[in-house]
């Protein structure tokens, strides 16, 4: 598992425009916080979309344009 996501982490963290020693302090720390998160990690479950029926406007805000 651990070599998987240093393999992905030198794919996904490699900027021409930084040190190589920071890329691979990047891709290090990316690598570790991603298996300490385990199957909580953002990208580790499919996320779909929901309706937005506010059209990208926070209830906050719908709620003060209602009056209420």
């Amino acid at each position: 598992m651990k070599v998987l996501l240093l393999k992905r982490s030198r794919i996904l963290w490699n900027s021409d425009l930084a040190s190589p020693a920071l890329n691979r302090t990047n891709q290090l720390k990316w690598a570790r916080a991603v298996q300490s998160l385990g199957d909580k990690w953002l990208l580790a479950q499919l996320i779909t979309k929901q309706h937005d029926h506010n059209h990208g406007i926070p209830m906050s805000r719908m709620q003060s344009m209602d009056g209420s």
